[in-house]
């Protein structure tokens, strides 16, 4: 059983609005840097309870560096 076309388009705006926030706020979400190992500090976005996006904040260029979309229990990630 699925996710309907509904759900997942749901889930895509609420991707994009967190992901556009960043802008603004790039340091509002949790920082997991030790939690899974990185040598860079590195922050995760939680989407819904399996999934996560990790990403870096590079203040001197003012980049939001975005890593993909991944499922909670695969974070075996190279990012």
């Amino acid at each position: 059983m699925g996710l309907s076309e509904t759900q997942i388009k749901k889930f895509i705006r609420l991707i994009n609005k967190t992901v556009i926030s960043l802008k603004f706020y790039p340091n509002r979400f949790s920082d997991i840097t030790s939690l899974y190992g990185f040598s860079k500090l590195t922050r995760r976005i939680l989407i819904g309870k399996k999934y996560a996006i990790f990403y870096r904040v590079n203040k001197n260029q003012q980049i939001v560096q975005i890593g993909s979309l991944v499922q909670q229990k695969q974070v075996k990630v190279n990012f």
